[in-house]
């Protein structure tokens, strides 16, 4: 298979699928890019293998297809393994490598468990065709729906028993952990999330062995994420590709945190979420080390006790380890060159503290980003602030386990497990609420930046009925009036903070490295 323009992505199936298995990748990346998807010999329209079994003449074959054009090779499985042979024994023919869902290879099982993994491959070989269901269910993840399994069964039907063996018995003769250290080209590692095949760990080992490289876990996929998410796995692969052809629009971020809303931010950017973007350092906390040094070995960033030294490594710095952080940190980074995105911003609600900061900002040219978090509507409240906004209302709703521990709560002894209806606990000012709300009300303080000196009236409502978090904004002016509600999920992480608060944030970063706003 061949088809596209633009910079050419080889692109290799596993042991139990076939070119075919790359369509759902071809439907969304043909339009930027030349993509060759072979069949490896013994699949499909291929020819049976010819000699002795041999990774090394899977990776001539390899070379000898592109025919001494350099590509970004991405290969799911064995094909992943193909990738890595290729590179070892035709460097200059490889520009960087997609690794998705690998297998090293079985040469470092005991014999006997070898034997046992080979006879069962082998009989897997001679029944494909009635298996093929089978197996799909096996390597597909929990959720796969009833045409992709269907997918990855038809596929399967394309391998050969002479194909499949032969693999086979490359897969056996095999142990590629000690060619990673080798590896001299940008490199991103995938794993769907259920992969039950490989499973997860190997693709963590891998992108902490090969220089350069980073993971990106698919949510939802098991062991054929081009397949089962394939949205997904293209813009993984788009925004890595892309990062590498254009290395100056790269933007390297600096993350301070890494909580729930900071490893989500770190996942995302390793998908593409982010657009064109890369983590090269994570700030840590003290509670945090051991979490921040695993993100950072996975992600071939840097981790730092000290976060003032974060811009050393980046143009934009990402707080999202509280409103402390940007109230102590934010004016350094800014001064050392970095923009800075504030996730926390109750801490520009304060006028002085605002102030500063901004004049910062403005002697050094740098800039402050202040995503618009758990709401919507923030485009509407901009412009209306330019054409006579006159009033704007927040009613945010929670369940009492999203509202534990606040400030305000605490205070005025507030027995939340005692409330069996919907009870406003707070009405007052943003600044009010930020201060006793700080891990709640960040909504709040992006409508007040928003609305440019314009008061805000917030109220908190906490809902034993409530599964949502729930904000409701009022705005009124000249322009006329509107309402936006959202029901928000709260964060898996953390019931305190929305689900959809870090996606803003990626959503953000990936307009920075855009030709396209859409948008106030």
């Amino acid at each position: 298979m061949r088809a596209g323009a633009g910079p050419t992505l080889l692109l290799l199936h596993g042991i139990g699928s076939s070119a075919t298995s790359w369509q759902r990748q071809f439907d969304r990346l043909a339009g930027d890019y030349t993509l060759i998807a072979p069949d490896l010999r013994g699949y499909g329209d291929s020819p049976d293998p010819a000699g002795p079994p041999s990774l090394d003449a899977v990776a001539d074959d390899l070379a000898a297809l592109l025919d001494r054009e350099p590509a970004h090779v991405v290969g799911v499985s064995f094909g992943a393994l193909a990738a890595l042979a290729l590179a070892r024994r035709h460097p200059n023919l490889v520009r960087s490598l997609v690794l998705s869902d690998t297998t090293l290879g079985r040469n470092t099982l005991a014999p006997d468990e070898r034997t046992r993994w080979v006879e069962g491959r082998y009989a897997l070989a001679a029944e494909l065709q009635v298996r093929a269901d089978e197996r799909a269910g096996e390597i597909a993840g929990p959720e796969a729906p009833a045409d992709v399994l269907a997918e990855i069964a038809r596929n399967m039907r394309r391998a050969r028993p002479a194909g499949y063996r032969y693999v086979t018995d490359v897969i056996a003769a095999t142990d590629a952990l000690p060619w990673l250290d080798t590896i001299d080209v940008p490199s991103l590692i995938v794993c769907g999330e259920h992969d039950s095949v490989v499973g997860l760990t190997l693709s963590q080992t891998i992108a902490e062995r090969i220089p350069d490289a980073r993971l990106a876990i698919i949510a939802g996929a098991g062991h054929a994420p081009n397949i089962e998410r394939p949205d997904a796995f293209a813009a993984a692969v788009r925004a890595f590709i892309d990062g590498v052809e254009m290395p100056a629009r790269v933007v390297r971020v600096a993350v301070a945190g890494a909580g729930a809303i900071a490893t989500v931010l770190i996942d995302g950017i390793a998908r593409g979420s982010g657009g064109m973007a890369r983590v090269t350092a994570i700030g840590r906390l003290d509670t945090e080390a051991a979490r921040v040094d695993a993100y950072a070995r996975r992600q071939s960033a840097l981790a730092f006790a000290d976060l003032e030294r974060l811009p050393e490594h980046a143009s934009l710095v990402i707080e999202a380890a509280g409103p402390d952080v940007v109230r102590r940190y934010a004016a350094g980074w800014l001064a050392n060159g970095a923009d800075v995105m504030v996730l926390s911003a109750g801490a520009l609600v304060d006028p002085v503290f605002a102030r500063e900061l901004h004049a910062v900002a403005r002697a050094h040219g740098r800039r402050i980003l202040v995503p618009s978090g758990a709401v919507a509507g923030i485009d509407g409240i901009r412009a209306g602030a330019l054409g006579g906004l006159r009033s704007l209302r927040l009613r945010t709703t929670k369940p009492p386990r999203g509202l534990a521990g606040a400030p305000h709560v605490v205070a005025n002894g507030i027995d939340l497990d005692a409330l069996t209806v919907a009870t406003t606990i707070f009405e007052g000012s943003v600044a009010d609420a930020v201060r006793g709300f700080p891990s709640n009300v960040n909504v709040a303080a992006v409508l007040a930046l928003a609305a440019e000196g314009i008061a805000v009236s917030v109220s908190v409502v906490s809902d034993p009925a409530s599964t949502t978090n729930t904000h409701e904004i009022e705005a009124s002016g000249d322009f006329g009036t509107f309402t936006v509600r959202l029901d928000n999920l709260p964060s898996p992480e953390n019931p305190k903070t929305s689900a959809l608060a870090p996606l803003s944030a990626l959503a953000m970063l990936r307009r920075l490295s855009q030709s396209l706003w859409v948008g106030a």
